[in-house]
């Protein structure tokens, strides 16, 4: 497959018909392939069929050459006209030395998108055959076999990889025809690296035998997305049903009329939708084992990376691990008719005043409150209920999981308990019908 500059320009208005609204960003090394991709955006730019065009380089700051690399992508695109950004970044470690950086450069890349920019990347189909064979020998399941997506959502805009089925030969050919100069890093030959043992010692002993290796991969590649697709379809509806009370909450009633598989995509599926890094399967086996099977009177919980999903009652709960509070001490004094929002210590979250509430409590009532977090031998009498209760059993009727009942914010003015933030104003407390009313919102991102 060719590469056709028409072509190109159609995929990329097929996928993003507002495309000249946004500011679209050539990931720049300078080496061959991201040379050829910015070139081609050069020409539709030149043709007037693209507007907003920029590049970033990132100096990795590996190589004696990276000073003389970067002077370079700044003369080509100099001599285009497109302006070039440059971050640098340092490697706090030697070691995971190609993860840490491909973290590290897309975060650069990332806090340049605004609102559905695009981000030009340069992977072509040989990339695509190194990413699934690293991925199968790690054992990955279907989504990962899917390898490299063409579009995926890169913070506040999108990265898009238009080469993504263009052999690199015709990449090289289009790079010579078109006289491009570009930068040979002879770290990519190193095959102390994953990715570049798999490039040098694995596809190129395969290819004499099996010419057509790369484009069966990718053949298999896209039946990999056709059955993802497909699952995904069966399992959104489901999902969303799941998830109606929060993203970060999943329902797992009826889950026992399940199939152990169909309860793994759920939880897998969940866990794609609250966007944070998968556990092994091992580690899902153990969630429906441990967590979904296990009795209702127990409060199982499992651990990853920086997370946890915990149960309570008929629902599974995706956490951070924040620091459990060990003491119930804390106060905080407030002015509320100073600041409307308090951020809360130990990364609690915030609690914030909501005015023009029905039956809210009157504003001319409160101007300093205290905030607490003490529970023991605390009683409160909501309005509306005969007689005070204490807070331990309120927080078990309003169904309030008991990992958090230590985090909700308790309200007093004058050390009388007034309201507790989400759940309750509390009796004998003036009202008014354009009152305000306190709102705790948690840390979980």
């Amino acid at each position: 497959m060719t590469i056709q500059l028409n072509d190109i320009f159609i995929k990329l208005t097929q996928s993003f018909p507002d495309y000249n609204k946004r500011t679209i960003y050539i990931a720049f090394s300078g080496g061959l392939d991201s040379s050829t991709i910015l070139h081609i955006f050069y020409k539709l730019k030149k043709q007037k069929l693209i507007h907003n065009l920029k590049a970033i380089h990132v100096n990795h700051n590996l190589q004696k050459n990276s000073a003389s690399w970067e002077d370079n992508c700044a003369s080509i695109c100099s001599q285009f006209g497109i302006d070039l950004i440059v971050e640098h970044i340092k490697l706090e470690s030697e070691t995971n030395i190609e993860a840490n950086a491909r973290d590290l450069r897309y975060k650069c890349f990332a806090k340049h998108l605004e609102k559905n920019d695009i981000l030009i990347l340069a992977h072509h189909q040989q990339d695509q055959a190194e990413t699934f064979l690293l991925h199968t020998f790690k054992g990955s399941g279907l989504k990962g076999l899917c390898s490299i997506p063409k579009i995926r959502k890169l913070e506040a805009g999108h990265a898009y990889r238009p080469l993504l089925n263009i052999n690199r030969e015709h990449i090289t050919a289009y790079a010579k025809e078109n006289n491009l100069t570009w930068i040979n890093d002879h770290s990519n030959t190193d095959t102390k690296f994953n990715r570049n043992y798999i490039r040098h010692k694995v596809l190129e002993t395969i290819t004499p035998r099996w010419p057509a290796a790369v484009n069966c991969i990718a053949r298999t590649i896209q039946h990999c997305n056709q059955a993802q697709a497909l699952i995904t379809e069966f399992i959104q509806p489901i999902l969303n049903e799941r998830t109606r009370l929060n993203t970060n909450i999943l329902s797992i009633i009826g889950f026992h009329n399940m199939s152990a598989q169909l309860q793994d995509h759920i939880i897998l599926s969940w866990l794609d939708l609250c966007a944070v890094p998968k556990p092994n399967s091992n580690k899902i086996s153990e969630v429906r084992r441990n967590i979904v099977l296990a009795k209702q009177d127990k409060q199982p919980a499992i651990y990853w990376d920086k997370y946890c999903i915990r149960r309570y009652q008929k629902h599974l709960y995706l956490l951070k691990n924040l620091a459990e509070i060990t003491t119930y001490d804390i106060e905080i004094d407030w002015n509320i008719s100073e600041n409307e929002t308090l951020i809360l210590p130990r990364n609690l979250g915030e609690l914030t005043i909501k005015t023009d509430c029905k039956n809210g409590i009157d504003p001319k009532y409160l101007k300093n409150v205290v905030v607490s977090f003490k529970q023991t031998g605390q009683r409160c009498q909501p309005t509306g209920r005969i007689g005070s209760h204490p807070i331990k059993k309120l927080f078990q009727e309003w169904k309030i999981p008991p990992w958090e009942r230590h985090k909700i914010p308790i309200i007093k003015h004058k050390n009388n308990i007034i309201s507790i933030a989400n759940h309750c104003i509390c009796h004998n407390v003036p009202t008014h019908k354009n009152g305000i009313m306190f709102a705790y919102k948690p840390t979980f991102k």
